[in-house]
């Protein structure tokens, strides 16, 4: 689940009246509720997830462990695209 983006977390924890954590995917910021997964962030963002490799925190994930992969807040995604050329 994507929440609207807002300079102050705690100013969308108090309207939303839910705790809200923040990741960051490629050094992009994004904010999200605890225990969502990095299935779920993936597609909240639109990610397409073919030919990628995923880390969290520098730890390579194994696609079948995206949907049970649970974020923590400050968790850094990386996602890495696989290019084909020579």
């Amino acid at each position: 689940m994507q929440i609207p983006f807002e300079s102050n977390p705690d100013e969308v924890s108090k309207r939303l009246n839910y705790q809200v954590m923040q990741v960051f995917i490629n050094d992009k910021s994004f904010e999200c509720a605890p225990g969502t997964t990095l299935h779920e962030v993936l597609t909240a963002n639109a990610i397409p997830t073919g030919n990628i490799a995923i880390a969290v925190d520098f730890n390579v994930i194994p696609r079948p462990d995206w949907g049970k992969t649970v974020l923590q807040d400050g968790s850094k995604i990386i996602v890495i695209k696989a290019v084909q050329g020579g």
